[in-house]
């Protein structure tokens, strides 16, 4: 299960993303283990442009979610 259901497998893997994590320099850093039994809630602020950086990490697999938090 991805934390974004509109967005299907083959969305969250297009190359566009990898160029838009390459041209803003946006990482993500892995600080903890969540176990994948549980539900979790990812908040970003501030608000608006801003979080296009934690939507191409969460969102996407252009930084490597599935692989740090896989199920």
């Amino acid at each position: 299960m991805y934390c974004i259901p509109s967005f299907s497998r083959f969305t969250r893997k297009w190359i566009n993303w990898k160029y838009f994590k390459d041209y803003f320099p946006i990482e993500l850093v892995k600080t903890a283990e969540l176990p994948s039994d549980g539900n979790y809630l990812i908040g970003s602020h501030p608000h608006g442009v801003m979080c296009a950086g934690l939507y191409c990490a969460v969102g996407t697999d252009a930084c490597g979610w599935p692989e740090k938090y896989p199920g």
